[in-house]
């Protein structure tokens, strides 16, 4: 039977007809308008089915690529599920066995709904763990404490070399004073008289007033022969 037969059968059944006759579903051949009819329907249904049956076999390709993928995602997914469950138990006999290490069974209990000998083991360990935790704080302490104290011993180093050179300068400058002050005497014409290292030049003397303004002491107003300062 021709695919155009098949659609007026297919449309005789669904109930198309010419609109005068006594018409019956699928009843076909006995009124000629009916089938001119079903004749005009063909012919406009069958350009659409002739692009539809073109695309039968690319569709029907696609299927059987997507059923490919399906069927080897579906393998790959049971192989990740079964993988996912040998870490999991292998995971689980691991953690079972260094919470028996830990304590024994008796201590720790069984797995229950009411109790977790994982949790238990690690709440015996936990307080070791925290004074591991504390050690390792106090090493650090230690550490920036002999950072700190080396660094205090460096400053204390540092200003007691500074404090050593201002007394060697300052030793250098009484030194240099006395040296200055020892020329001044030895020219000057009043012929200061040294007394406890000082030299004590007579009150109208050209230097006096020199070293009263250089102390920032006003300058004394005495006479010829005054006493000395």
């Amino acid at each position: 039977m021709s695919i155009s037969e098949l659609v007026k059968n297919a449309l005789s059944t669904a109930g198309a007809y010419c609109g005068e006759c006594g018409f019956e579903l699928g009843d076909r051949n006995k009124c000629r308008a009916c089938e001119r009819c079903l004749d005009i329907y063909a012919r406009v249904i069958l350009p659409l089915l002739d692009t539809s049956a073109e695309r039968v076999p690319v569709l029907l390709a696609e299927l059987g690529q997507k059923t490919t993928e399906v069927e080897r995602l579906k393998v790959e997914h049971d192989r990740e599920l079964g993988q996912l469950i040998d870490e999991r138990d292998n995971r689980e006999e691991w953690a079972d066995e260094l919470a028996n290490a830990v304590g024994p069974i008796e201590l720790i209990g069984e797995h229950s709904s009411h109790n977790n000998p994982w949790a238990n083991a690690l709440d015996l360990i936990t307080p070791h763990a925290q004074v591991q935790k504390l050690r390792g704080r106090v090493a650090e302490l230690e550490a920036e404490r002999h950072a700190t104290n080396e660094a205090l011993d460096d400053a204390v180093k540092a200003i007691r070399e500074k404090d050593q050179r201002i007394a060697e300068l300052q030793d250098e400058l009484t030194e240099q004073r006395r040296y200055a002050a020892a020329l001044e005497a030895a020219v000057c014409q009043c012929q200061p008289v040294c007394e406890d290292g000082e030299y004590m030049h007579e009150a109208d003397c050209p230097v006096v007033p020199i070293q009263m303004e250089a102390a920032g002491l006003p300058k004394p107003d005495v006479k010829a022969g005054g006493p000395r300062v």
